[in-house]
């Protein structure tokens, strides 16, 4: 491949720092789940941080680094407890992970984070006297009942009257 010394073009890249560590991104990546806050502060001009191409965060940059590995193409579940803040869990990293991609708008990796009923874990601690867990992922769109998952977070859910408000909620909690 030979490399034309003539060709002046760079490729735009964008630098987000999170608690002052930098993460450069280049423009197919920040666009790879868009529209989001990347698209957004970068490329359509609405932030100042556009003319600068750095934007600073206080995010977690471990978690940050994952966001940036979904936005390279690769997948990045389940998640391995090494490549985590060492005082987070696996779980509550999956939870923060998907407060960041929701803050950054990135429905891509929002649903990839979601979780259906059936892989959640329920502490035995609160299992216990328990005769049955319902299993609400079998409630149908039926006599104007609507199953939510993930409202508040990808661990809880809401079931919603026909009118739309909340009748039921339960989170990170078996129900009786």
């Amino acid at each position: 491949m030979d490399i034309d010394p003539t060709n002046t073009h760079t490729p735009e890249i964008y630098t987000v720092i999170a608690r002052e560590t930098p993460f450069k991104l280049s423009r197919s990546q920040i666009e790879a789940d868009s529209p989001n806050y990347f698209t957004a502060a970068f490329l359509d001009g609405g932030f100042a941080e556009s003319q600068s191409r750095t934007i600073r965060i206080d995010k977690h940059p471990l978690l940050i680094n994952l966001i940036v590995e979904h936005l390279s193409g690769y997948k990045i579940l389940p998640l391995q407890p090494s490549v985590l803040p060492r005082y987070m869990s696996v779980e509550a990293a999956m939870e923060n992970l998907w407060r960041d991609a929701s803050y950054f708008g990135l429905d891509a990796l929002c649903k990839e984070l979601k979780l259906p009923q059936s892989q959640m874990e329920i502490p035995p601690a609160l299992a216990d006297g328990y005769e049955s867990i319902i299993d609400l992922s079998r409630i149908q769109k039926d006599g104007g009942l609507v199953l939510s998952l993930g409202v508040e977070s990808p661990y809880s859910y809401h079931i919603e009257g026909i009118d739309g408000l909340p009748l039921f909620r339960a989170r990170d909690i078996p129900v009786r």
